[in-house]
């Protein structure tokens, strides 16, 4: 069986397909890791022949080149208990600090 072999580049997948003639996909194999998804069971001996043979020939994919920081990430603060959402009502630290702030500009003016 003759398979038409496609590349295909979207979405941060770089992937290699396998078609029969009509183009219907019969399988692919993902260009970074090697894998190769086999789609219909019936030319599963020909999709790994052609999928093999043509990962074999491309060359290595390049990268992403990381700079120099680049794994450095800010770290978040440790959470407390009084941050765990499952133990407090919504917007309840609020409710607090409006109510230790006292009445606001339009409650003095309605006074």
């Amino acid at each position: 069986m003759e398979l038409k072999v496609t590349r295909w580049k979207r979405y941060g997948h770089d992937r290699l397909y396998a078609n029969l003639p009509d183009g219907t996909a019969v399988g692919w194999a993902d260009v970074r890791t090697g894998d190769i998804t086999v789609l219909v069971a019936d030319y599963r001996d020909d999709v790994i022949a052609v999928l093999t043979h043509h990962l074999r020939d491309s060359p290595e994919p390049a990268l992403p080149q990381k700079g120099p920081g680049a794994e450095a990430r800010p770290m978040l603060p440790p959470l407390t208990p009084a941050d765990d959402l499952s133990t407090n009502r919504p917007g309840e630290s609020l409710r607090d600090l409006l109510a230790e702030s006292g009445p606001g500009l339009i409650e003095r003016v309605v006074s």
